[in-house]
């Protein structure tokens, strides 16, 4: 999937690599991914359809585990809904019984 590797080089330039390993400028091109989802689900409950299907978990678990790493998603508001909205799908919470967020979203 072209966003979730656009998400996923982000995360690692923001979060996950060492210090010295970080490069802020392929952190912020790779932001790119992030704000094309902020756009498609703006003003949408769903991604694909009118009601949750296997791709909204799929992209709530990358979310989840960015904001695991550290990725503040509070510059996305739209992005920050759906995953709160996601996660609280009855298949979700199964999905993600073990998982604690709930701190990390605001």
């Amino acid at each position: 999937m072209k966003l979730e590797k656009h998400i996923e080089t982000a995360s690692l330039h923001v979060t996950w690599f060492d210090a010295k390993m970080r490069d802020p400028d392929i952190a912020a091109s790779e932001q790119v991914g992030l704000t094309m989802l902020e756009q498609a689900i703006t003003g949408n409950d769903f991604l694909v359809v009118k009601r949750f299907i296997i791709a909204d978990l799929i992209v709530s678990e990358v979310l989840t585990n960015l904001v695991h790493a550290g990725l503040d998603l509070r510059p996305f508001p739209a992005i920050n809904n759906h995953l709160k909205m996601n996660r609280s799908q009855a298949s979700a919470k199964k999905a993600f019984a073990a998982d604690i967020i709930q701190p990390y979203l605001t």
